[in-house]
Formats: structure tokens, sequence, C-alpha cells
């Protein structure tokens, strides 16, 4: 998470939507007096080599906190005021890409992993970041998909001239060379469907 007085706005990071090459391409722009949570011991060199403003100023912020724990941060004047935005993607290509990542560590096929409650994570760090009961806590959600366009969005947003540009920051396992879709049944891949809803009605993913 970031949170730029300087530029006055609000990155609350999703996972596995690039977030961490955000954070550092964002981090380049902050002050002193900017919130910026930890990443990753090796992200945190990579942001260094690329100019980045490392942690600071973040409290009881982490990486992955809510939008609403940032509000309570700043106050209602200041977040009204603030650019508040994150990134979303396919959910079908998000739970493949957070099965491969968790696969390191527990050892399960993917339709197991669809009905298993480890995929409550992709909930919790995804919509369960940016909305409150119900209440979209954010003004604008970027496709991960659209990555170029929504940078250069976001820059003219902030009214930054020089462009955004991101690190790659994540080693893509041989895995990710398949498409999504051979991971899924029709079983599963109703399964998706239906817990992410209005993830896939809202942004207008297909499968």
């Amino acid at each position: 998470m970031i949170i730029s007085h300087r530029h006055r706005f609000v990155f609350i990071k999703t996972n596995k939507t690039a977030g961490t090459s955000i954070e550092i391409a964002l981090s380049r722009i902050c002050g002193p007096e900017d919130i910026i949570t930890p990443i990753s011991p090796t992200d945190e060199r990579k942001r260094m080599e690329w100019g980045g403003v490392g942690p600071q100023n973040h409290g009881t912020l982490r990486n992955h906190s809510r939008g609403e724990e940032a509000r309570r941060v700043l106050g209602a004047e200041r977040w009204n005021r603030y650019f508040k935005f994150c990134f979303e993607r396919n959910p079908w290509d998000r739970a493949v890409s957070l099965y491969l990542w968790r696969k390191r560590v527990h050892r399960m096929e993917f339709d197991e992993y669809v009905r298993s409650p480890e995929l409550d994570l992709m909930e919790q760090r995804g919509t369960g970041l940016y909305m409150d009961q119900g209440q979209l806590l954010v003004d604008q959600i970027f496709r991960y998909e659209d990555l170029g366009l929504a940078m250069k969005a976001i820059a003219q947003q902030l009214e930054i001239s020089d462009p955004l540009v991101l690190p790659h920051t994540k080693q893509r396992p041989p895995e990710y060379r398949r498409p999504y879709a051979d991971f899924y049944t029709e079983e599963s891949q109703q399964m998706i469907e239906k817990r992410f809803e209005s993830v896939i009605r809202n942004l207008g993913y297909q499968f």
C-alpha cells in the first residue's frame, strides 16, 4: 500500500495483479511524508535499484491493508480528496496465478484447490481490500490486462509528466506458459464464475 500526500493518492494493493511492480513504480515519485508499506527483502532490493523510496511512516499498515484501514489513518477529509485506486484481474486467470504461487507450499490438484478454503485468500486480497460492506472504497478499479494504459492514465490523473515505468519483480514458473483455461473443468469454471460474479460482471470479464 502507498498513501502519497505529495500527489494525493491511495494505492490499495490487491494480490496477483502486478501490485509489487506498480508499488515500486509509484514509490519513485513519493516524498518523505508519504506512507509506504514494506515488501519482501528481494523486492526491496529491486526498489532500491530502481530509485524508489523504501518503507516509511507505515505504522500498523501492511502490504495488503484494507481500504478502510487507510481511511482511518487519513481521516475523512483527506480520504475524500485523494485519488484512490486498485487493480483487478480476470478471476479465472487470477485463480490459476494464485494456485501456482500457493502450490509451492500446498500440493493439490487445481480442482481441489478451487473447492478448498485456500481460495479465500483471493477474495480477502481482492474485493476484501477495496469493498466495505458492499460499498466501493476506491475511485477507480483498473484492469490488470490493461496495465500499460492504466499506468498512463494514473500518471495523467496525478499530473506526472514522466512515465511510470514498471519493473519485472516475479520469476514466472514454466506452468504459466499454459493458457489458464487449460486448468479448468466445466465445474471449476462455473465455481469461479459464481463466486466472483460481481467482479466478472462489473469489469466485463469472460472465460
